[in-house]
């Protein structure tokens, strides 16, 4: 049998031995606990600092924190927070420490700061700060995420949006969007300044309500497509009301994103176009008088292409030259001119292209069945469909060819009648008295009576007085 004292040891000793087994399973469960918190402290991608509020260094750190500041794990763990400025340019230790205390006192405290990596790189991060008790000691657990890539997307966002925002509030095209009953949810700042209407005053009123009756069944016909998806962004032709009750022209294309949940409706674009209609109409009234001129002109008329092909030709030029339309479109004005002409009138067009002003040029035309006539051509620089082109006004000239050989004859045989009228008037009126002149002269060498003398000279002198006015009036005949 077993004594009492013998029980009691046999009791202690089992004690001492199940304690130590439990001893031996909570250290081996704690040291699992260790190594199952270290592969998730060392695994996460989010930076992980412990510090040690009593001591006032960090404790830890896992390799996230050390690759998101380029720190070794020597240069981090069992540092105070003011030593870390010998490796992180401009760190701020005095704010993280006021942050620390706000964490003690409240908890924990979550905020976005800016952090300078060893390089020096700026990165922007969000730091959660939690206070806690790890095995009786008071530490700050402090998990940082960056999110410079999403303020990077952020900044992108914001930046595209205010440049969509000033692109809409600059842009002349009214921009609505429509939901499916046709009721408008928004309008551009530019449907005020097309309109005339407040803004906002057309928000949440039918966009039918505007629109001239003549033009709404085209209107609901595309809108109909538009709803079914069947139309292809075909633009659509209308008339609305301005504020001022006027009718004004709106080309409108629609875009159905009703599908879309951040829109939900229909975005309808539209331009005023009542000034280019009105243009438009002026142009084909313009292109109408410009054909009625054009083709009813006494002079023949040529568009001419840079290369100078003959783009269009008028009836007249037709019965100038002799071609029919097909066969003046292939060919070019300069090879209806004779040749040695050509390079003096190829000179001006060519200035004429260079914007520079030149004269009308003169020269021959050859037609097609007849011999070659003398033309002027009056060129001028002009716009003709996008494209700039001369139009070259060119006139027959042979009657003013002939009239002005007339002229130069007439003038060439009352030069010739003058110039036998002025032989005629110095034989007949200064021939007597030259040969005078030469008697008297004659008489002088002659005689030695004074009396005599003094009387030639005497005549002599009048003589010349009348060879001199003569002369003058032979002059003022000239």
């Amino acid at each position: 049998s077993w004594s009492a004292d013998e029980v009691a040891l046999f009791r202690i000793t089992g004690e001492i031995f199940i304690n130590s087994l439990k001893k031996q399973k909570a250290e081996q469960t704690l040291v699992k606990s260790e190594r199952n918190y270290r592969e998730i402290f060392n695994a996460t991608n989010e930076a992980i600092f412990i510090y040690d509020t009593h001591r006032g260094k960090v404790i830890d750190a896992n390799p996230a924190a050390l690759r998101l500041y380029g720190l070794t794990y020597e240069e981090v763990v069992g540092r105070s927070l003011d030593e870390y400025d010998q490796y992180l340019p401009g760190f701020r230790y005095k704010d993280v420490e006021l942050k620390i205390q706000q964490a003690i006192r409240e908890g924990s405290v979550e905020f976005e700061w800016q952090i300078q990596t060893k390089s020096g790189e700026n990165r922007w991060v969000e730091i959660s700060l939690k206070s806690t008790e790890i095995a009786g000691d008071s530490r700050i657990i402090s998990v940082i995420r960056d999110t410079s890539e999403r303020k990077k997307s952020q900044l992108l966002l914001s930046q595209n949006e205010e440049r969509l925002r000033s692109i809409i509030r600059y842009l002349t095209d009214i921009i609505w969007i429509i939901d499916k009953d046709i009721t408008i949810s928004y309008e551009s700042p530019s449907s005020h300044k097309v309109l005339g209407y407040a803004p906002g005053y057309l928000i949440g009123q039918n966009g039918l309500g505007i629109i001239h009756p003549d033009d709404m069944p085209v209107v609901m016909r595309d809108l109909k497509e538009v709803l079914q998806n069947t139309n292809d962004h075909i633009p659509t032709e209308f008339r609305v009301r301005h504020a001022n009750g006027s009718w004004i022209s709106l080309e409108v294309i629609a875009n159905n994103m009703l599908h879309n949940p951040a829109i939900n409706g229909i975005i309808i674009t539209g331009r005023d176009v009542t000034e280019r209609n009105r243009v438009e109409k002026a142009l084909r009234i313009s292109e109408s008088k410009f054909r009625n001129i054009f083709n009813n002109s006494t002079d023949a008329v040529a568009i001419v292409s840079p290369n100078y092909s003959l783009l269009e030709v008028n009836e007249e030029f037709l019965n100038m030259t002799g071609y029919n339309a097909e066969e003046s479109k292939r060919m070019k004005l300069t090879e209806m001119i004779s040749d040695s002409y050509l390079p003096q009138v190829v000179d001006k067009l060519m200035k004429i292209f260079q914007h520079e002003y030149q004269p009308a040029v003169e020269c021959e035309i050859i037609p097609k069945s007849k011999a070659a006539f003398p033309t002027e051509i009056n060129s001028k620089l002009i716009e003709y469909e996008g494209e700039h082109v001369l139009i070259s006004v060119i006139r027959n000239i042979t009657e003013r060819r002939f009239m002005e050989n007339r002229i130069l004859d007439t003038i060439i045989s009352t030069e010739e009648q003058e110039r036998e009228k002025f032989a005629r008037n110095l034989h007949d009126d200064l021939g007597p008295l030259l040969s005078s002149i030469k008697m008297y002269i004659n008489t002088l060498t002659s005689t030695t009576d004074k009396n005599k003398h003094d009387f030639v000279i005497t005549q002599l002198k009048k003589i010349i007085t009348e060879v001199i006015q003569s002369t003058k009036e032979l002059s003022n005949d000239l």
